[in-house]
């Protein structure tokens, strides 16, 4: 089962405290019979022009033990770095379009 909900960085951990003791715990998302929380948090930063993947795992063990695991993937949002990639990408086409007229 999924529940999304949005997180502003920008308000600060008590809102996010005050999402987890207002949405997830009275919804029953979150008891105390939960043994895994898993995060999938997409993130931006339009100086740098990076798109990025955080997931993130929590598991619970029996006498207060936690378990993180933790992935983070990032990619740039140019799609050409420089025109040598893009020149590669166009032969590449016009060589498939060639074999696709045969």
């Amino acid at each position: 089962t999924n529940f999304d909900v949005f997180l502003d960085i920008r308000r600060g951990q008590a809102t996010a405290e005050s999402i987890v003791e207002d949405l997830l715990k009275p919804r029953g998302w979150i008891d105390e019979n939960t043994v895994t929380v898993h995060m999938d948090l997409a993130f931006v930063n339009m100086d740098l022009r990076m798109f990025g993947l955080l997931q993130l795992s929590l598991r619970m063990h029996r006498g207060g033990a936690l378990q993180k695991d933790m992935f983070v993937k990032a990619v740039t949002s140019e799609a050409y770095p420089t025109i040598f990639f893009a020149i590669i990408d166009f032969v590449f086409a016009f060589l498939v379009a060639v074999l696709l007229l045969q």
